[in-house]
């Protein structure tokens, strides 16, 4: 869990869209420029399945979710993030 949770957080410190990174293990919160939902709604379109609250995007895979797949759907947060 520790090695995914470093890997997200270094996946989304400094990226574009991305304003902060906030939570423990794979609990985590992105703080980003976009309108939450919108982030949410094209995540989902692309088959990223991710929560909202307030102004943050909420993460939380499963603890068992292959590095591979965890990859792939940081890379189509990322994207959709950057978008303006």
């Amino acid at each position: 869990v520790r090695q995914k949770s470093d890997f997200i957080r270094s996946a989304f410190e400094g990226a574009r869209g991305v304003r902060s990174v906030s939570g423990l293990g794979l609990m985590l919160g992105l703080d980003v420029e976009k309108d939450a939902k919108s982030v949410a709604s094209e995540c989902l379109d692309r088959g990223v399945l991710i929560l909202t609250a307030k102004n943050k995007v909420r993460l939380l895979p499963a603890l068992n979710i292959p590095m591979d797949l965890l990859g792939r759907a940081v890379d189509i947060i990322k994207e959709v993030c950057a978008q303006s």
